[in-house]
């Protein structure tokens, strides 16, 4: 009897520590590229299109497959002189002091943006643009 009784509340506890792992912080918690687009929806979005279709606005060139390419690669995009002469390709470094601080990070670039400060967010937003290839498509 003292057994079954023991059984009876092993399986009780179990299933109580399988709901609360199934609602935990880790499962409400979103992914940190869905963080991403939260913030690139946010912040971004005003000036910059990502993903299929996007294309260039008057305020901003579309951000798709930029990482691994140079600054000013977008066909048909007006870039400010420091755009164009900064030598900068893309990579998780170079996109993190940018989204940083564009200012600090890019003398008189005309990306009229503070900067986001939380290293997590600018993580996030990087695995949200870096997820794009060059057409829009998600990697």
């Amino acid at each position: 009897m003292r057994t079954a009784f023991a059984l009876r509340r092993l399986k009780v506890a179990v299933l109580v520590l399988l709901g609360i792992a199934a609602a935990g912080p880790a499962a409400a918690a979103p992914s940190e590229r869905a963080q991403g687009k939260l913030l690139f929806d946010r912040d971004c979005a005003s000036c910059h299109q990502i993903g299929p279709g996007a294309m260039s606005l008057g305020n901003g060139p579309s951000l798709n497959g930029i990482i691994g390419m140079p600054a000013a690669d977008e066909p048909g995009f007006s870039y400010s002189d420091a755009n164009q002469r900064c030598g900068v390709i893309w990579s998780s470094k170079t996109f993190d002091a940018f989204i940083a601080n564009p200012q600090g990070a890019m003398h008189g670039t005309s990306m009229a943006y503070a900067g986001l400060k939380l290293q997590a967010d600018r993580e996030a937003l990087f695995a949200y643009v870096s997820g794009f290839d060059a057409h829009g498509a998600t990697r």
